[in-house]
Parts: C-alpha cells; structure tokens; sequence
C-alpha cells in the first residue's frame, strides 16, 4: 500500500482523537486569528516600530501586549496562541531580549544561568543598548521572513532557506556594536529560536510546520516513516513533502501527533536478547508491566509517560507501544497497541537496549522509519497479513491515572478537601478495574452484582481495631453456659485469604476515611507485608492464631482520606512510606450549568479563592468540592436546592473552619448573601441578585449554539 495513503490514514486518526480531546483547532478558526495577529505584527508593522516603542512592542512583557506574549502565551475569543504550536516551558531568556525582576526591571540579554548578579555593571543592560539590540533583531527577522516568501514562490529550496537563514544571522551577529557584547549572549542561531520559527509559521503556515523545537522537527519526520534533516527548516521541507503527498495544502489541516498519549520526543528499543526481557517476555508482552530491578540501564530510567517503546526479537518487531508514565520504583507501565507483529526491520546496532532521542532519531533513522512502517502498515493496510493486536478495555481516564499508580505501589490513597469526590472516585475505580481484569469488560451496571463479590470495603474511625482488620478474640456462651473463646477473622484477612485462593483475578479492598482510624495498631505487622516487593515472599506469624499470613499480589488497597480533618493525626509514617498518593481537587468543570443566571461552576471557584485569599496557604486542604453542588452525579438545578446547600452545607461547613467566627464566613461568602447568624438573607430572588453581584451573570440560553455558519468551533476564552 502507498506509504502516504497509510499515513493520511493515520494523521487523520490523530486529528479525530485531537478532537475528541479538545486539543484541535479547525483550520477556519485559525485562519481568523492569524488575520488578526497579521494585522498587529506582520513585518510592514514591525518596521513602522522604533525606540523605545519598538523594544517594549517586541520584548516587553504581558502588560505590554508584546509580540513575545503572543507567541507565548495570549489566550483570548480573538487569538489563542498555542492553537499555532506550543512555545511554553523554559525560561524566558529564550526571547533574546526580557525584562528581569532581580535587577529592577531593567533589560538582561544573557543566558539566566549566566548571570551573577554580584556584577551588576555586567547584568542589566543600558535602555539605549537594549533599543539598538531589538533593533538589530527585528531586521533580522523581517529579512528571514523575506527569505521564507522567497521560498513560497517557489524562488527557492528548503535547503536555500536553511542556508540563507544563517547568512542573515552572522550578518546581525556582526553588527553588534562591541560595548554591547558583555550584556549579550549570541544564540548559535536566532532562527532556530523556536519563538522566530513560530513568527514565520503565522506568517506562512502552508510551508512553516507549526513545531518550532529543534528536537520537534527531527522527531516528526521520522514518526511518519520519513529521514529528518540536521536544520530546523529544512525539516519543514520534510514535513511539508510530508503533508503535500498526503493530500493536504496546509500545516493547519494537519495533527501530527498521537494525543491519546502525553508528548516525549523519544524512543525505547528492548531486546529480547537481554535476559532481564527474555525470562520476563510474556508477562511484560501480556500484562504491559516492564520490571528492572538490577543494573539499570540509563535508556530504561529516561522512559518518561509517552515515549514510544518496541521490543525486537532478533531482526523482528514483536510489540510497539507508549509508557503510560516515568519509570520509577523498578518498573513502567506499556500501552501496547500493537502484538505479536513478527516483522522484519532495519537493526541499527545489537544493544539489547537503546533510547533514540535528539539526533539520534538522524543516525538511527533507518531502523525507527522501519519500525513506523511496520507499525502503519500492521494497522491501515487492507492487506497486511501482520497480526493486529485485539482491542483493549480502555479504563475511564480518571480511573486509568489511578490504575498507573496502583498497579506498581499495589495500595493508594486518595486525599483533598471534602467533596472532591474520593470514595465515589474510589468505588468507580474499584469496579472498572475489576471489570476490565477479571471480565474483560467494560464495567456496566449489568456487571455489578458479578464485580461485588470481588470488592471489599471499610470505614475507620478511633474505636476500629487490629481484631476487627486481622482477627482477634470472640467471646461465646455455650449451650451449657460456659464462656468460650476462640479467633475471628477480621474483614482484611478474610479478603487476603480468599484472594489467595484466586490468584486468576483481582480484588479490590477500599478503606474510606483512612487517617480517622490509628493506622499503626490496626495494621500491626501487616505494614511490612504490603510492600510490593514483599508480597507472597515474606510471611509473618499472627499472633493469635499462629498462622502464616502474607498478603497477596493480586489484592489492591484504595484508602480516602479527608485534608479537612484537622483533629485527625496524618496517617503513620511508615504505612505513608507504603501507599501512592493522589490530590483530589474541587473540578469546577463538572459544574457547567446556571441557575437563573448563576454558574455552579464559577460560583464555587468564588468561594474557593475567598477562602485561600482568608486563610493563606493552608486553603488547599479546605477547600469546597465540587459534590456539594451535585445530586446524583449531577449539579444542582434550581434555586432551591441552591439555597438548601448552602444552608445545610456549605455555611456550617465554613463556621467549623473558622472555629464559629460568622464575620469570617461572611466575608468569604459574601454579608449580603449570609447574615450574622449564619443565615441566607431575603428572598430566594434576592440571594440571585446578591450571588450575580460577586460573580457576574452567565446567560441561560438555548439559542444558536455557536453562530458559525461554516460549522468552525470557537474557543472559550481563558481570560
């Protein structure tokens, strides 16, 4: 099959889950955006710029409106930056030209791990020098930006541009006037700064990709079964062969890549040729668990969530897939979506295991581009005779996120403020991973009675015990009327024992409000055996019945625990040492609804940042979730239930925080919306009047849901 009908196959299922994710901007809507920064900063603008004008316009900051918060970062209705390819992350240095807080504000044109800040006649640059450096840069780029449309009309190569581009920067690096050198640090090439590459790609976005990282454009190539180049434009020839043979006109008709997965520009070659994959294959292949205890090979600990792993069996390709997060603790978790492949690739060397990364994608790219074809052709070819792995459950993203974790530490506890959902996220999780591990399913209610029997769960609070966890002593009166004693199981154990016994599934023990109980006595000597490591190695003699007891590998722990609850002493250290940990945060993202005018969603994100502006710091812990504002995995729908949460709910739950001081709860909720005594004031119209006025009046309406004619998606603004 043609190479780019497989991958026009496969950009297009990158652009539908791109979509699904909200991560796609239509090609409409980004054509109006780039109108609109054209009209700021096409070249012609920046020339009409000078002085003073000029270096605040290109460089300046945020309250500037400068050219460099465009690219960067702006995010509103009429242009939202990253929808042209992200530039974020790093320091600010990447501009050239910033403004340093640590000097007064003045203007620094070095490298911020150059600077020493003891020699201050070296650190921040004279205005005037800063004028006559921002000046040098901008000529700069409107002659690179003359060059690219030299290249739009065909006046030229990819390869030409490349080429020209560092003829313009030792140009500008020349003029330089000499006392202006200690204040600057020359960037190897200003072109390849990925804020410049950025500015020709809004400028010419049919033959400027829109990845503007060095280490991006050596990647992308060789992901679509292509050789990448050594310069940033020429790789944009790359692509653009890419795109235009696949049969698109424009970088903004196409994404590039995979968003079910993060992005990491890397990939991980293991060969069963070492035994550490060898004896372990099946296992790994089957269960998606990569362990490596010993010697650890420095490609193994870089495997970051997203890099792309394949596993060889001498000249073949057996299994391609993603880490589903960083490699720690001895092991990482696979998403395969591909098995059993068998094909025959390009071995570029007989590492047993190798990262590819940076311009290693360059020197290796034979055998990455053959692994990719492979990959495409197992896929998208009609005719393939590779084997195609059957699809996998896919978990809930919230559940799958917990799973990551869970899978390598075998216990978890979730933790934040109240209502953020922790034993309801704790249940769901529990039967979804039941359904999918021991059913192969889906969990639908259908399966609920089937995936019960394999969840447990109990509740702490200070009077619960070893005897009620583990077992202890039951007193009976006989028929005869004597006292007999003898040993009752507690409820963990009577788990543990009949997970033993079934060691073909997985059983799931949930304890809700984890830290209310002391951890220490009602565990005992079972805290050593929950370790990963020590399951169904290490057995301890219980002391009352003098049995053997170890707890079993396939028995999973998620506990719950409340940050609120300040008169609860933290969980013991040494079960701390022993359990991941997930922050449960308020999601003010499942309260999108209005009533009468009122986000929920809004509205609790209000009371949320008065109570962090009221109590500093120690806020996160108290914060109001989302549930309270939910019946039924819903929100809210009227005024009164509003009213009703906030009553019964939400006030006493602020009067306990501030220990009875009702001023204090005023002032988060509002004095014209909660009285002195801690009621709600007037009429339900006026708490909707009173409520609108702190937080602005959202419009119920059912009119056009979006008024494109063309059917384009407009962005919300973050702002």
């Amino acid at each position: 099959m043609d190479i780019y009908k497989l991958i026009r196959r496969r950009l297009e299922d990158y652009k539908d889950i791109a979509q699904k994710k909200g991560y796609f901007v239509p090609r409409g809507v980004r054509l109006n955006m780039r109108d609109i920064f054209l009209s700021r900063w096409a070249p012609e603008k920046l020339m009409a710029l000078s002085g003073r004008e000029l270096l605040y316009k290109m460089f300046g900051s945020k309250e500037d409106d400068s050219l460099t918060y465009w690219l960067e970062s702006k995010h509103t209705n009429e242009f939202y930056s990253v929808a042209f390819g992200s530039i974020s992350g790093g320091s600010i240095d990447k501009f050239f030209l910033f403004k340093y807080s640590r000097v007064n504000g003045g203007w620094i044109g070095r490298k911020l791990s150059n600077l020493d800040l003891s020699e201050n006649e070296k650190v921040g640059m004279p205005e005037d020098y800063a004028i006559i450096l921002a000046t040098l840069i901008r000529d700069a780029i409107v002659k690179g930006a003359e060059e690219v449309e030299k290249l739009s009309l065909g006046e030229m190569s990819y390869d030409e541009l490349e080429t020209n581009l560092a003829l313009i920067h030792n140009k500008f690096v020349s003029a330089i006037p000499s006392e202006i050198s200690p204040y600057f640090d020359i960037p190897y090439n200003i072109f390849h700064r990925a804020w410049v590459h950025k500015y020709f790609h809004l400028l010419y976005p049919e033959y400027i990709s829109d990845f503007h990282a060095k280490k991006a454009l050596w990647f992308i190539p060789v992901s679509l079964a292509h050789k990448s180049k050594e310069g940033s434009y020429q790789n944009d020839g790359v692509l653009k062969q890419i795109i235009s043979n696949a049969g698109y006109d424009n970088f903004l008709d196409v994404e590039f890549l995979n968003r079910a997965y993060p992005i990491v520009y890397k990939y991980v070659r293991l060969s069963t040729s070492d035994e550490n994959i060898r004896l372990h294959l099946d296992e790994f292949i089957n269960k998606g668990i990569f362990e490596w205890k010993t010697d650890l090979p420095a490609a193994i600990k870089n495997i970051k969530a997203g890099t792309r792993i394949y596993v060889v069996e001498g000249d073949n390709l057996i299994a391609y897939g993603y880490a589903k997060e960083a490699f720690s603790e001895g092991s990482v978790e696979i998403d395969w979506l591909l098995k059993d492949i068998g094909k025959p690739i390009k071995i570029a060397n007989r590492q047993s295991v190798v990262q590819f990364y940076s311009d290693r994608l360059i020197k290796y790219a034979d055998e990455l581009i053959s692994v990719e074809k492979s990959v495409m052709e197992a896929i998208y070819s009609d005719t393939s005779s590779v084997a195609v792995s059957s699809p996998v459950v896919k978990l809930p993203d919230d559940v799958d996120s917990l799973y990551t974790r869970l899978r390598r530490k075998k216990q978890i506890i979730l933790y934040g403020p109240p209502g953020t959902g922790k034993t309801y996220l704790a249940m769901k999780a529990a039967r979804y991973i039941v359904a999918k591990e021991n059913f192969g399913r889906k969990y639908e209610e259908d399966l609920n009675a089937d995936v019960s029997q394999y969840i447990a769960m109990v509740t702490f609070h200070p009077s619960y015990s070893y005897d009620d966890f583990v077992e202890g002593i039951k007193v009976e009166i006989t028929e005869s009327g004597n006292v007999a004693y003898h040993v009752k199981e507690g409820i963990f154990k009577e788990v543990s024992k009949k997970a033993m016994g079934d060691k073909d599934n997985v059983y799931i023990f949930i304890i809700d409000e984890i830290n209310r109980g002391d951890t220490a006595r009602i565990f005992g000597e079972l805290i050593t055996l929950l370790e990963a490591d020590k399951r169904e190695k290490v057995n301890v003699k219980l002391p009352l019945s003098g049995e053997k007891f170890t707890v079993p590998s396939n028995l999973y722990i998620i506990g719950t625990m409340n940050t609120s609850d300040r008169s609860i002493a933290m969980v013991d250290a040494a079960l701390r040492r022993r359990f991941a940990f997930l922050r449960m945060w308020p999601d003010y993202s499942v309260l999108n609804a209005t009533i009468e005018g009122i986000h929920l969603g809004r509205f609790l994100e209000y009371i949320n940042d008065r109570l962090k502006e009221s109590m500093g710091a120690g806020a996160q812990d108290l914060l109001i979730g989302h549930s309270y504002l939910m019946v039924g995995g819903e929100p809210i729908k009227d005024i009164v239930q509003l009213r009703h949460v906030l009553q019964s709910d939400i006030i006493p739950l602020l009067e306990e925080y501030f220990r009875g001081d009702m001023k204090a709860v005023r002032e988060v909720l509002g004095e014209y919306i909660v009285d002195d005594e801690g009621k709600l004031i007037g009429s339900d119209e006026e708490l909707v009047i009173s409520i609108l006025d702190k937080i602005g009046y959202t419009e119920d309406s059912e009119e056009d849901e979006d008024d494109n004619s063309d059917g384009v998606e407009t962005l919300p603004s973050k702002e």
